[in-house]
């Protein structure tokens, strides 16, 4: 098996290192599945880093030696630079346990950023961009579905056959088959094809977007719109309470933004019939979410937005270390019962950048990701192309979800959000630039057209 793995997996790095593009799409591709291939290999840890050494790792090789120019804004880059050092530097804080520690906290920090470039540079006409994304939500349904089934099984009482699937990661992927009681019913962590809840949830919230966007299209409108549903569907059913919150918080954001207050209202009005339809299988009604999500807001609020960032500063001003507070950094202390206050507590992402890296760091991220949201929210208003314009909607709200949801945990540091993440912001960059591109080509087909009349 470790010859066939190793043949494969040579074969896919070289591909993804003479041709990066396919690196990129590989990874894409894979991500729906690499859950899978993780739990085959339970308990070993090997298999989480398949994508960055036989995809990404070759692909940010090949595309520095065929790229002579690369997209490169001189403010984000200004910011990513001062950032990027920052991280370095604090491998050498005096209270870094040890230099592995650091290393793999560099690699959550920073390994995923390039990736904002490469995309950038990887789509280059509007219909790359849509078979790109009709693909990818294609690929999409297959977890989702299967979510969904794993959800109609567990609550209709056949839990077992459900997690047995899963063999010895049955405990780990579900959170230790965690039931949390809501009103006469209860919900259930439900992994799919990945490795714990939280990855499958914010992989469903990753879809969203593009699947807007291709309902969005004329010729895909009606896929568009059964896969949108479906997705959304599984992302409730996933188990993370935060869908219940998130999801429609990132939907009305899209539709406000592509087509203003009337849109809102469509849309309020379509995802209300799905959460009725939810909540009452779920939890016999909506009465019982609406006042435990109440309460969990309030409870995050108090304990985690602002609790841990305030925890977080009175412990240090100048940072622990990279790595301080990395979640997967913990399998690097020597001894796992003595960890250091805060370490793996600051479940706030923004607590995490204080912790690790000082509240310059702290500054240095609201800086980026304040550059990001203000610059794709320029090119969005820029954009006349209406199926562009979805697409610019979708990766900007996107990139705002992503924001106001590290306040509660640490999404950009799992997969499949740390990538999608800075792919999405490397092609909404590049939104503009293609929407007059592709009014340029069919400006010239009619003068062509006119000429040969």
């Amino acid at each position: 098996m470790e010859i066939i793995i190793g043949t494969i997996g040579l074969f896919i790095t070289c591909e993804s290192f003479g041709h990066w593009r396919r690196g990129v799409k590989g990874c894409l591709f894979y991500l729906p599945f690499a859950g899978v291939v993780s739990l085959y290999f339970y308990p070993s840890k090997l298999p989480l880093l398949f994508k960055d050494l036989f995809f990404l790792l070759p692909a940010y090789m090949g595309f520095l030696l065929v790229r002579k120019k690369i997209f490169h804004p001189e403010i984000l880059v200004s910011i990513l630079s001062l950032f990027f050092g920052l991280v370095i530097i604090q491998l050498f804080n005096p209270n870094l346990l040890n230099l592995f520690i650091g290393l793999i906290g560099l690699k959550v920090w920073l390994f995923y950023i390039p990736l904002f470039f490469l995309a950038y540079h990887f789509i280059d006409s509007e219909e790359r961009l849509v078979d790109l994304s009709k693909t990818l939500v294609k690929l999409a349904l297959v977890p989702c579905i299967i979510g969904i089934v794993q959800a109609i099984f567990i609550y209709s009482g056949f839990e077992d056959y459900v997690y047995a699937i899963y063999g010895k990661a049955a405990g780990p992927a579900t959170q230790q088959f965690a039931r949390l009681t809501i009103g006469s019913g209860f919900l259930v962590r439900i992994p799919s094809t990945f490795t714990f809840v939280a990855q499958y949830f914010n992989f469903t919230l990753c879809m969203i977007p593009l699947a807007y966007a291709i309902s969005q299209d004329a010729k895909n409108r009606k896929f568009g719109k059964l896969a949108l549903s479906i997705i959304i569907i599984a992302s409730l059913l996933s188990g993370a309470r935060s869908a219940f919150l998130f999801v429609p918080f990132l939907l009305i954001l899209i539709v406000g933004l592509h087509k203003g207050f009337h849109g809102i209202v469509s849309s309020i009005i379509v995802l209300g019939v799905i959460f009725l339809m939810v909540a009452a299988y779920l939890f016999g009604g909506i009465i019982p979410l609406w006042n435990h999500m109440g309460g969990l807001i309030i409870h995050y609020w108090n304990e985690v937005v602002v609790g841990l960032l305030a925890k977080s500063i009175d412990l240090t001003l100048f940072g622990m270390g990279t790595g301080m507070n990395t979640g997967p950094a913990r399998h690097a202390f020597t001894d796992i019962n003595n960890l250091p206050e805060g370490y793996v507590g600051m479940e706030n992402y923004y607590a995490k950048a204080v912790y690790e890296l000082g509240v310059i760091g702290l500054i240095l991220l609201l800086l980026l990701f304040y550059v990001l949201i203000t610059k794709g929210y320029k090119i969005h208003k820029g954009i006349k192309d209406k199926k562009i314009h979805a697409f610019s909607a979708g990766f900007l709200a996107y990139l705002v979800l992503m924001v106001v949801q590290s306040v509660k945990g640490w999404p950009l540091d799992l997969d499949p959000a740390n990538v999608y993440f800075w792919f999405f912001a490397g092609i909404l960059m590049k939104l503009k630039i293609i929407a007059n591109k592709d009014k340029s080509y069919s400006i010239l087909e009619q003068d062509k057209l006119k000429e040969s009349k």
